[in-house]
């Protein structure tokens, strides 16, 4: 995924590098230097300029080999603006992250929530494997905000 998507860096924290040692080519940067350096700094409105390109996501590869779609910035902002306007968050509200990093629904579960400071509980991957133990954690952790496919609803 990294050769096809042409990344020349990978964020992580310095003690994950050994485990990241063949990247081939690819530059490593330290996320907790680079939060020192821009600690505070937030980027302005009008530096989300169209057709900047967020992240690449790569399908499942059911044709057996993944495939990279780039996401551009307009589209996540878009999106997110949709959310927040369609189902503003409660201040009393708490949100729930379950799907993997890699499905497209995390990235609205994860900045959907984050941006507007809500609280997350972080579901494991048995947890969300088992409907008996996803409604036990959702509960407990008094989750009132889940993004679920219609799939999951078939429980």
């Amino acid at each position: 995924m990294l050769h096809d998507s042409g990344a020349r860096f990978v964020i992580s924290h310095r003690s994950l590098w050994p485990r990241l040692a063949n990247l081939g080519g690819v530059a490593m940067l330290d996320i907790d230097s680079i939060e020192e350096r821009h600690e505070g700094a937030a980027p302005s409105a009008s530096e989300a300029v169209r057709d900047r390109l967020a992240f690449v996501i790569y399908t499942s590869g059911s044709t057996g080999r993944p495939k990279g779609v780039a996401i551009e910035e307009h589209a996540v902002l878009n999106r997110l603006r949709w959310m927040w306007q369609a189902r503003p968050f409660q201040p009393s509200e708490i949100s729930c992250q379950r799907a993997l990093v890699g499905f497209v629904d995390s990235i609205w579960e994860w900045l959907g929530a984050l941006l507007k400071g809500t609280p997350t509980a972080i579901l494991s991957d048995e947890e969300v494997r088992s409907p008996h133990r996803m409604v036990e954690a959702l509960e407990r952790h008094q989750v009132s905000r889940i993004l679920l496919v219609p799939f999951q609803l078939a429980f």
